[in-house]
């Protein structure tokens, strides 16, 4: 038994003992900071909605857009969540929260839940009681409705439209994952932060322990989230072989089978996780609303080296929901078996990363057989996995370094560099395994990423990238560019491992709004290299007028 396999059954069995003495240093000046970068966060999020909403130039009229790099449509409206009917009460000292405690008691209203570290309650009870208490709060506490937390395949704005093409059964071999190996993930605890699990028979043999905090009921439409995800995660059987097969599981239910659940008792989960000694918590679930529990919770787990990788949502909105729109969280989009944007997956400035999220084969929702899983919910597994992986490959890495790592080495996609639909690019966990060993000679073509904000009167530019996915220099890339039957040829010189070229040709809107949709062809080559992996050289977009249903905010 490995030293850390010892920890980690000690930090376990003590788990009960180690959430009523989690650690209390999380003093005000940290607090301050959070908050700080909560606003800043939100403040990025508003502007990234304006941008993703931003009106194309009067004089162009309506704007085109490409099949798999879309980026001007996004729906307008900010989604907000619902109240649950409890509020958060915070105190600013330990006198302060036993005044609050007794005025609990003299009011009759009940302790929902708490986190001392953070002198916190969540609290309910008689409606009119708790006016009253609101009204009349004892000094040094503030108050905050608790809020909502839901699946983001429960989807807000009724979202429909294609998702594209599915991974079904593909998905190891999409992602570079050999299946043969049998040590995936090990010595990883990963903390599951959805439903409670069902048994299935691709959980047969995992290892998973469950710690259930909140008894949340398991009965529901969304019963068989949580045990999706986990077979995603660490499935054991043939036809649902888990990214990381061979991690250790947490599995802390948040949500009940009906999948929703409080911001306040994620907040608690996530403490509980960093106890248990988790170095991983996956969060397929989100709120469109900020809260300062789960936000201080966040601000906890990141000082203490997890990494928390969380869902941006199902809406097809220019909004990342939280948690995953807190700066310290790995915030996950979706891409289908082409590599390109969902159409569900929200966007917007947070977004850190994509990974597959369409038609995935995980365990069925009714505890047998398998079914077609997708959304951002599916995605998060993806990279949650993979880091599993890459922490087992390199136990010498912590989780963030590791982390930083799938960020540094993903595949650049729509915009060149980091953008609101892919954050800076599409998992590749090949890349990262590969990333010191020499002879790699690998030119892709990468994005394709219309530039509303720069159409002028009667044309669009559109952005043509490529990159070096290998790890030596190319000497020469040639990026040839086929629209509308004109060819172009791009060269660039000594393109580095992990570079990103790009340049602009510009499409003629009188054509496009006339009606004609037209083929974007891609190819790159690399003159006197022979290709390590050949596959990736050629990309193709539709540019078209939308159909009038696409511009509507669902039904």
């Amino acid at each position: 038994m490995t030293t850390r396999e010892q920890q980690r059954i000690r930090a376990l069995w003590a788990l009960s003992v180690a959430m009523l003495l989690a650690i209390f240093w999380l003093h005000r000046r940290a607090d301050r900071q959070d908050a700080r970068r909560a606003e800043a966060a939100r403040g990025a999020q508003q502007g990234a909605v304006a941008a993703g909403n931003a009106v194309a130039p009067a004089t162009s009229g309506a704007m085109p857009v490409l099949q798999d790099a879309s980026g001007g449509l996004r729906r307008t409206r900010i989604a907000r969540a619902a109240g649950n009917g409890s509020y958060v009460l915070t105190a600013r000292d330990a006198a302060a929260l036993a005044a609050l405690r007794r005025a609990l008691v003299a009011a009759g209203l009940r302790e929902l839940g708490s986190i001392e570290a953070l002198r916190m309650l969540r609290v309910g009870g008689d409606a009119d009681a708790l006016a009253r208490l609101l009204a009349q709060l004892p000094d040094g506490i503030r108050a905050e409705e608790d809020r909502v937390v839901w699946l983001p395949e429960q989807n807000v704005t009724g979202w429909t439209g294609y998702a594209g093409v599915p991974f079904r059964d593909k998905l190891l071999l999409a992602m570079n994952i050999d299946r043969e190996r049998s040590d995936r993930g090990d010595d990883v605890l990963i903390a599951l932060l959805d439903t409670p699990l069902l048994a299935h028979a691709s959980l047969d043999g995992a290892n998973i322990s469950s710690y259930d905090l909140f008894e949340l009921g398991v009965d529901g439409a969304y019963a068989g989230h949580g045990t999706a995800v986990a077979s995603l995660l660490i499935g054991q059987t043939a036809e649902l072989a888990g990214i990381a097969s061979s991690a250790s599981l947490l599995s802390l239910p948040v949500m009940s089978g009906e999948g929703v659940g409080s911001a306040f008792q994620v907040a608690e989960a996530i403490f509980a996780a960093v106890a248990a000694g988790a170095e991983v918590i996956s969060m397929s679930l989100g709120t469109y609303d900020d809260s300062a529990a789960l936000r201080a919770a966040v601000a906890y787990a990141s000082e203490h080296g997890v990494v928390l990788i969380a869902a941006t949502g199902n809406d097809g909105l220019a909004q990342v929901t939280y948690p995953a729109a807190y700066e310290q969280v790995v915030a996950v989009a979706a891409v289908d078996a082409r590599w390109t944007h969902a159409g569900f997956s929200n966007s917007g400035d947070a977004v850190d990363i994509a990974a597959p999220g369409v038609g995935i084969d995980a365990a069925g929702s009714d505890g047998v057989g398998n079914e077609a899983f997708s959304g951002t919910s599916a995605a998060v597994p993806c990279v949650s996995g993979a880091l599993a992986c890459v922490l087992a490959d390199e136990p010498a890495l912590s989780a963030q370094d590791a982390m930083a790592l799938l960020l540094a080495y993903s595949n650049d996609n729509g915009a060149a560099g980091a953008d609101p639909l892919y954050g800076e690019g599409v998992l590749a966990y090949d890349r990262v395994v590969e990333r010191d060993q020499p002879g790699i000679y690998d030119a892709a073509a990468a994005g394709h990423a219309a530039l509303y904000a720069d159409a002028t009167a009667g044309f669009l530019p559109i952005q043509i990238s490529a990159q070096n996915r290998g790890t030596e220099p190319l000497p020469q890339l040639l990026l040839t560019v086929v629209l509308a039957g004109r060819e172009t040829v791009f060269t660039f010189t000594d393109v580095q491992p992990g570079q990103v070229v790009s340049d602009v040709v510009s499409v003629d809107l009188e054509v496009i709004q006339g009606g004609q949709a037209l083929i974007l062809e891609s190819i790159v080559s690399t003159p006197g290299v022979e290709d390590s992996k050949p596959g990736n050289e050629t990309r193709r977009s539709v540019i078209a007028m939308p159909e009038p249903e696409e511009t509507t905010n669902g039904d």
